[in-house]
């Protein structure tokens, strides 16, 4: 099973490529951890066949809350992303390829919203 080890590792992956464009560190950390969520939220769909993970590129935006970036720096968040997004839902997936289901997933899902966002 995916441990919660392996769960409090990925929390850096994705903080040095965000946008911080005079934003704080808090407010880039937060950033880092949404777009974590959005990761474990594609894998979890993947997993339940909502979504193709060939096609995974075209369904980043999407995903992403309509708030946390505007116009232009959202556009540029999911270029840059992209590629970061993918290789954590691939990594996310083969964590959990053990498991039937999607229940594990969602479980650290929601371990990892509850650490992150009390």
């Amino acid at each position: 099973l995916y441990s919660r080890k392996q769960s409090e590792k990925g929390d850096k992956r994705l903080a040095g490529l965000l946008l911080s464009g005079g934003r704080d560190k808090r407010e880039v950390k937060t950033q880092s951890n949404i777009m974590e969520l959005v990761a474990r939220n594609m894998a979890i769909d993947i997993t339940e066949e909502r979504i193709d993970k060939k096609e995974l590129s075209s369904y980043i935006k999407s995903y992403i809350p309509r708030d946390l970036w505007t116009g232009i720096e959202k556009f540029m968040a999911v270029k840059t992303l992209q590629v970061k997004v993918e290789m954590s839902v691939d990594k996310l997936l083969k964590a959990f390829m053990d498991t039937t289901g999607s229940m594990a997933q969602k479980e650290d899902y929601l371990r990892y919203t509850e650490r992150y966002f009390p």
